[in-house]
């Protein structure tokens, strides 16, 4: 072989050295691309948890009032003062009636005037009647009879009226309690001076108390599925039942937390404004809050299904919370390397 031959065979060989070298770390940078990546794989029966919700609940009543002064005039007289379990219709102070009372009888006496002269509108009427069969007055003296008798008549059931509104006046002077309950202020003193609208009294019912919570959307769906919560209060722990509980539909503007309203039983003394925990566990499955990844700006799960991740969304699942879950139990969940995952990807455990 030539001196000349032997350096172009050299070169040759170093080119192809360097292409294959070349080529072969391209495969090796291409293949794992393409590579079916490896996941953890776990039955949904093996990670699915019920979790415990825990919100705060406070006792309120359905009506709590402030009692107010219907007609003015000085107060004589108190029937009840803070801390009295009134009921329903019962006096609980009086106002000066003199005025009204003096009032009432000018309106009586109207009315009687009233009376008094549709009486005699009436009579005259009939007489005209007779007289105009007779031919003794004209049909125009008859109608003028009659018009006269039928104001009369309006002018009689105007000072009923007026009667009717006296005596209701009066009836106001006399404070009586809109339903059964307890008197928690009092805010005027006798001999006082009060206008109508003055506040006279703050009443609280004590029958048909509730619990009164606020809740996300998540926990008021789970809480409609039971059938009781525990309530931990100063009192201790008691059950109630949810069987009459109401969910709010519109969530509230600011916190976005919808209200809640639940009976109380006859049985728990705790009185309004008495708070504690409402506690009970949920009956859905859930998933962790770590087994949750974002496609398409929806929270969910990878599921394996025939070597394939599948992403399952869960409408309410929330950032950094276990999110309820309906697939069957036996359903094979994807439990890490689901960050990096593609909805149709291959998969191998």
């Amino acid at each position: 072989m030539s001196t000349t031959t032997q350096p172009m065979l050299q070169s040759r060989r170093l080119a192809w050295f360097m292409t294959h070298a070349v080529v072969c770390a391209g495969l090796a940078l291409i293949a794992p691309a393409h590579a079916a990546p490896a996941v953890g794989l776990q039955a949904l029966s093996a990670v699915v948890i019920y979790p415990q919700h825990a919100v705060s609940a406070e006792v309120v009543a359905q009506n709590q009032a402030r009692i107010s002064a219907q007609v003015g005039g000085v107060i004589k007289s108190w029937k009840a003062d803070v801390g009295a379990v009134v009921a329903k219709g019962a006096v609980l102070a009086e106002i000066e009636d003199t005025d009204w009372r003096l009032a009432r009888d000018l309106a009586r006496a109207q009315l009687s005037t009233a009376q008094a002269q549709l009486a005699l509108a009436e009579r005259q009427w009939k007489r005209s009647q007779d007289l105009n069969k007779q031919g003794f007055i004209s049909p125009e003296a008859l109608q003028q009879a009659e018009t006269q008798a039928r104001v009369a008549q309006a002018q009689a059931e105007s000072a009923q009226v007026q009667l009717n509104q006296a005596q209701r006046l009066l009836d106001k002077t006399l404070v009586t309690a809109p339903f059964s309950g307890e008197i928690i202020a009092r805010f005027a003193q006798q001999g006082e001076t009060a206008a109508a609208g003055t506040p006279l009294f703050q009443m609280v019912q004590l029958d048909g108390r509730e619990l009164s919570a606020s809740l996300s959307l998540a926990q008021a769906r789970a809480l409609q599925k039971q059938t009781s919560a525990d309530w931990i209060y100063s009192g201790g722990k008691v059950a109630i039942p949810l069987n009459g509980a109401r969910v709010g539909q519109a969530a509230d503007s600011k916190t976005r937390l919808y209200a809640v309203r639940a009976p109380i039983p006859r049985s728990i003394s705790a009185g309004p404004g008495a708070s504690g925990t409402l506690q009970w566990r949920d009956t859905q499955a859930h998933v962790p809050a770590t087994l949750l990844v974002r496609r398409d700006a929806k929270l969910g799960v990878f599921v394996a299904r025939n070597q394939k991740a599948e992403f399952h969304g869960l409408p309410l699942a929330q950032e950094g919370q276990p999110a309820a879950i309906d697939l069957p139990l036996d359903t094979q969940i994807v439990t890490s390397g689901q960050q990096s995952l593609q909805h149709g990807q291959s998969i191998q455990p």
